[in-house]
């Protein structure tokens, strides 16, 4: 198996592959870190028969034509802008800080996090208070001080996309209950940002933020709610937030994320499988599911006996008296 790490995470990837390789068979694991090209010789190479890819919706499509040719099979993630929904029945406390950090996670960086998140009437009040007093309690800055807890954005074109959806939401109607610009400074630090009366077309609900900025939705009537969010094609995962089970699943059949939880989204990481049905994502990832493509199935048959005597005696086991027990023949 070999790496080609993002130009934008090489070191971590590099260290990674450097823990990883002290307990793997020597040759199992490499990696590759250079410039432009490796990319597309691995994904053109007749000696590669398994591409994973995680990164741009464009990029993605590239991958797929140049797999084209040799077979490859493939295994896609190219974002996604993520959906949740929080019914009436919730306890907006209850339920604040697991929807904080499944959006929040990694700054917000993380491509199955929580982007938009769609509230009832009868709480949203309730939620937005609860979320905004979360985000001005988690302290923020350089990562080597240990008593803050969320760092910068990875980089400038990320910190500028954020700042400029941040920037339009007031413009566009949203109401900025916490931060909304950069602190200036050193670093791609932004402030966490919640966007409450956020609405369907705005950019902040429409576009992937990946970073620290959360549009909030106002809904009264479900199924409303569950189309904005399938209106987009950009689902990796989604969430319900409520206090019964059963309540969500009486959800509509056509709520149609690619991995679906409820009341959490900081424990299903590493256990729930992903497959979306919308165009950004092709394949399986996590769990054993996601394991499969890369594995390889062998039979392996050991003849330890004449397979004709032992058919005899089993045969003789189940009919003692010798009758025929097969297309009216008797094996002797």
């Amino acid at each position: 198996m070999v790496i080609k790490p993002s130009p934008y995470t090489t070191l971590s990837t590099l260290r990674m592959v450097e823990l990883l390789a002290r307990e793997l068979p020597d040759g199992l694991l490499s990696v590759v870190a250079d410039g432009a090209g490796v990319g597309e010789a691995m994904t053109t190479h007749p000696d590669i028969d398994k591409i994973m890819f995680t990164g741009s919706t464009a990029t993605g499509k590239k991958i797929m034509a140049a797999a084209a040719p040799t077979l490859k099979k493939l295994t896609l993630e190219m974002g996604g802008n993520d959906a949740g929904i929080v019914l009436p029945d919730v306890d907006a406390k209850a339920v604040a800080e697991g929807i904080f950090w499944g959006a929040f996670l990694n700054n917000g960086q993380t491509c199955a996090a929580l982007k938009r998140l769609y509230v009832h009437d009868d709480v949203y009040d309730e939620v937005c208070a609860a979320l905004t007093e979360l985000a001005n309690a988690v302290p923020m800055g350089e990562g080597l001080d240990e008593t803050n807890v969320l760092g910068p954005v990875q980089n400038a074109m990320q910190f500028e996309k954020v700042s400029r959806l941040a920037a339009s939401a007031p413009e566009e109607g949203g109401r900025v209950l916490t931060g909304g610009s950069a602190r200036g400074g050193a670093g791609f630090f932004f402030p966490i940002t919640l966007v409450a009366d956020a609405k369907e077309g705005m950019a902040c609900v429409k576009e992937e933020q990946f970073g620290p900025l959360l549009p909030i939705i106002r809904f009264t009537d479900v199924d409303d709610a569950i189309r904005q969010a399938n209106s987009l094609d950009v689902d990796l995962a989604a969430s319900v937030w409520t206090k019964g089970a059963e309540r969500a699943a009486r959800l509509p059949s056509d709520w149609s994320p690619g991995r679906s939880t409820s009341t959490s989204m900081a424990k299903w990481r590493r256990i729930f499988p992903s497959a979306s049905r919308a165009i950004r994502a092709w394949g399986w990832n996590l769990a054993s599911r996601g394991s499969r493509p890369v594995r390889a199935s062998r039979s392996i048959i050991f003849q330890r006996c004449n397979f004709g005597a032992f058919a005899r005696a089993v045969a003789r086991l189940l009919r003692p008296s010798g009758r025929p027990w097969c297309n009216n023949r008797t094996i002797n």
